[in-house]
């Protein structure tokens, strides 16, 4: 498993190789000293590697407890799919309307994000082939996460904050 940029906009902040502390917290940013700090520059000092042209840093030195590593990060949802298709990766039946209708009786309903049953809801779909999800998300708008019920930015902060993305 692994993060797409493209799934919420605070991981637009992440990077491939992402180092956490002891307690699996991830320090993206740190205040600037009072002599870092110069009349109209951003308080704030990134503490992840910069990542350019394929060249990524491989030494976090000894605050890093772990590293972790999120090689599709520069993926979409349709990226995804389209691999899925490519290999013949086995799905959850959730994804398609056809079983969702067998399974629930909600016709042209199928969920695009899963998550647990209190908190995620199907989203109007007819795709019932992979080919179909394909290209519906050809066409669509609608965020990947829209069938998710919880404040979606609070939440991301706070599970990225306890080390869990």
């Amino acid at each position: 498993m692994s993060i797409r940029r493209d799934e919420h906009e605070m991981r637009n902040i992440e990077r491939y190789f992402s180092p956490r502390d002891k307690e699996f917290k991830w320090h993206f940013v740190r205040p600037k000293t009072k002599e870092e700090l110069k009349e109209g520059d951003a308080p704030f000092v990134s503490e992840q590697p910069i990542e350019l042209f394929g060249l990524f840093q491989s030494d976090f030195g000894s605050n890093c407890s772990h590293v972790r590593v999120h090689p599709i990060l520069h993926w979409t949802e349709l990226d995804v799919w389209r691999f899925i298709k490519r290999e013949n990766i086995p799905v959850n039946p959730l994804y398609f309307a056809d079983y969702v209708e067998k399974a629930y009786g909600w016709k042209n309903k199928r969920f695009r994000s899963l998550g647990c049953q209190p908190c995620t809801s199907p989203i109007d779909s007819k795709a019932s082939t992979i080919d179909e999800i394909i290209e519906e998300l050809k066409t669509t708008d609608i965020e990947e996460r829209s069938g998710r019920s919880q404040d979606k930015e609070q939440i991301m902060r706070r599970l990225r904050s306890l080390g869990y993305m």
